[in-house]
């Protein structure tokens, strides 16, 4: 209602009250009123976030009760028309604000119900024509994701519970006219920023068919970057351009853990792209010790000359197990372990900046640890950014330089107070590192360009 409009109406119900007032009738006020139930209370809603359609025409806005329901409202900015979904969420627009799509899920009596069957609950995925108001409910989708242009819709299914890799079936829809692509065993996959260029990796069961593929549903065409018996992993875009990198699995029986080569493909869009790629075992300026690790996407440069990794120490195999007496395969006396039923010694000390049971809280996290580095794409000269000092680096803007925070000096203050750390500007050509700033407290925002940090004093 306008707030105008409000007010007149309360006005009009003043003047009511007064005249039966004075007419002897009981006022409004002295009447009985109804009782809330517990019906009424979860009726109650709560306001979540919002999303504004590109054009600013179409508000997304969902909705949660009391009584743990949920629903999506999708109204027009311009005028009271609103479109009410059931259970609906994550709503997302096209660019071109002609479509909208979001999640959709069952109700609390569905779940239980499909639970005490032992059976799966899948979401499905709603598209919405804002022009028509035609809704469309697909099931079975796990996620979904526009193309840049708006014009194509991709929908990932969920896994088989008996499938051993990660790839599902992705469906590649065009909005228009309604026709569908299919691809088997997709584990990930992206759309660049403008067109409708999509990248996806497949992972099949034993590797089969593993690689790197390009679709552009606009005319059809599917190419190959890479195909190897490897896992694909973070792919990336460079943003507005048609640049692409990703992260192959390398394995290596002498070490626990997994590195990767990072691949990268510039003007992908051409149909004849160039392609790079920074192998640790054949580039002299990458540490000997270091892999390439998953836990860090991908980052371009701005300019597009360089890409940032994260890398960490290797993990060695443990020794071979064997019986006292027997030998490795190599000669050397194998090592004798031992079950689970050894006895294990935990060390406590009072200067332990976080507590034995904290560490393993952490565990998994401390294990994705990992240094920001860059790799000159150009030249394939690779700098490590992140050390033991400046263990939290972040890119600054186009990518000159970094900025790096240290906190170990501090960490025993922190246990019982507020953590400070030092500052470190690190360019990203030399990796050399300048001191900016000690004992700093709160980082404000960095300049878009990457020239300017700021932190709040005192």
């Amino acid at each position: 209602m306008h707030p105008r409009a409000r007010i007149t109406s309360l006005s009009g119900a003043l003047t009511a009250i007064v005249l039966l007032a004075a007419s002897g009738a009981p006022p409004v006020f002295a009447q009985e009123r109804p009782t809330l139930t517990e019906d009424d209370y979860a009726q109650w809603e709560r306001l979540g976030s919002a999303l504004l359609s590109p054009d600013g025409s179409w508000l997304a806005v969902s909705i949660s009760r009391v009584d743990d329901e949920v629903e999506l409202r999708i109204h027009r900015t311009a005028s009271d028309s609103v479109v009410v979904v059931p259970h609906g969420r994550n709503p997302e627009f096209g660019r071109d604000g002609r479509w909208a799509a979001f999640s959709v899920g069952v109700s609390e009596e569905e779940r239980d119900a499909a639970e005490e069957r032992d059976a799966p609950v899948h979401d499905k995925v709603g598209i919405l024509d804002l022009e028509s108001g035609e809704l469309v409910v697909r099931d079975a989708f796990q996620r979904f994701a526009f193309s840049g242009d708006g014009r194509f819709l991709a929908l990932g299914r969920y896994k088989p519970e008996d499938k051993e890799s990660d790839g599902v079936d992705l469906v590649v829809h065009d909005l228009t006219d309604g026709r569908d692509m299919s691809f088997g065993n997709v584990s990930a996959w992206s759309w660049s920023d403008e067109g409708s260029l999509l990248a996806f990796t497949v992972d099949a069961d034993e590797r089969v068919g593993n690689g790197v593929t390009v679709f552009d549903p606009a005319d059809g065409r599917i190419r190959s970057l890479d195909a190897d018996d490897a896992e694909y992993r973070q792919l990336a875009w460079r943003e507005d351009t048609s640049d692409l990198a990703v992260l192959k699995t390398v394995e290596d029986e002498a070490y626990e853990d997994t590195a990767h080569v990072a691949l990268v493909w510039r003007n992908v869009a051409s149909g004849s792209p160039t392609r790079a790629a920074l192998d640790p075992t054949n580039n002299p300026s990458f540490p000997a010790t270091m892999r390439v690790v998953e836990h860090r996407a991908p980052v371009w440069s701005e300019d597009g000359r360089t890409l940032f990794v994260g890398i960490q120490e290797r993990i060695p195999a443990p020794p071979e197990c064997a019986d006292e007496g027997d030998e490795a395969d190599d000669g050397e006396d194998a090592v004798e372990c031992h079950g689970d039923d050894v006895a294990g010694v935990e060390i406590w000390h009072t200067r332990d900046v976080d507590p034995v049971p904290q560490q393993r809280v952490r565990e998994r996290q401390l294990r994705e640890v990992n240094h920001l580095s860059a790799w000159d794409i150009d030249s394939g000269r690779f700098v490590q950014l992140g050390d033991d000092l400046t263990e939290q680096a972040t890119i600054l803007g186009s990518g000159r330089f970094a900025l790096g925070r240290d906190e170990t000096p501090y960490d025993e203050h922190a246990m019982f107070r507020q953590q400070y750390a030092d500052l470190y500007a690190i360019e990203v050509a030399t990796g050399a590192k300048l001191p900016i700033e000690d004992r700093v407290t709160t980082l404000g925002p960095a300049s878009p360009s990457g020239r300017f940090v700021t932190w709040f004093s005192g």
